[in-house]
């Protein structure tokens, strides 16, 4: 594994995450708090792309919101989320 160098500033960051995790009670280096930044950040990155919520503007909340009294739904008070949010589930 090569080594990398860090600019003075962010090493001090990393010695206080270090503290924070000693804190805890975890006795972690910086090599284990750097590989776990590593991983938090591909797996935040994995999830954002899977999820693909498409724009606001589709959003069937949003185009209700925008004339409440033509929403095709009889009674809005039951299975709310399911018409919301499930709606492209069902076709």
């Amino acid at each position: 594994m090569d080594s990398i160098r860090i600019d003075p500033a962010h090493d001090k960051m990393l010695d206080h995450l270090l503290e924070k995790e000693r804190q805890r009670g975890k006795i972690v280096t910086k090599k284990e708090i750097v590989q776990k930044l590593i991983e938090n950040a591909i797996q935040s990155d994995l999830d954002s792309s899977e999820q693909n919520i498409g724009p606001l503007e589709e959003d069937p909340a949003w185009i209700a919101l925008k004339n409440p009294l033509n929403i095709p739904i009889v009674d809005l008070s039951e299975n709310i989320d399911q018409y919301l949010y499930d709606s492209q589930a069902d076709e």
